[in-house]
């Protein structure tokens, strides 16, 4: 074997490694983005009134949260289940997002991608939702 092909092969090598390191970190953003979406639908939940108002108090205590109580929990995987609901709800948002509040419209956004019955059931994450993620990134949704 010369040189050439010897340095032919090893580029073939580091551009498969590259390849799967890129396809890994894809996965890793999306499973990231689920997580935050899951964690935001499922805070929403906890408050009552219009889309918009849940949107705007879960902003509000989620930046309070982040101001005061996040810096004490930031270590923590989850919170214990003594803690008030709310209080996780706001920890699992801010675990999701490496402790960086969200606004009022994002988690409308967010909140608004999936059905309504995901919203106030508690049910599983629609499927309809993955489809149109995929179309607005512009990615095949069978891969």
């Amino acid at each position: 074997m010369t040189p050439a092909d010897t340095a032919d092969a090893l580029f073939a090598k580091a551009a498969e490694f590259r390849a799967r390191y890129e396809a890994a970190l894809a996965e890793a953003r999306r499973l990231q983005a689920q997580e935050r979406e899951d964690a935001i639908v499922e805070a929403l939940g906890l408050y009552s009134g219009s889309d918009r108002a849940r949107a705007t108090m879960l902003a509000a205590h989620l930046q309070a949260y982040a101001a005061n109580g996040w810096l004490r929990e930031c270590c923590l995987d989850e919170l214990p289940d003594s803690k008030a609901p709310q209080r996780r709800a706001l920890h699992r948002i801010l675990r999701s997002r490496q402790g960086k509040p969200l606004g009022w419209r994002q988690i409308h956004n967010i909140g608004a991608v999936c059905n309504r019955e995901r919203m106030t059931l508690h049910t599983p994450q629609c499927e309809s939702h993955d489809e149109q993620f995929a179309e607005q990134r512009g990615a095949d949704v069978s891969s």
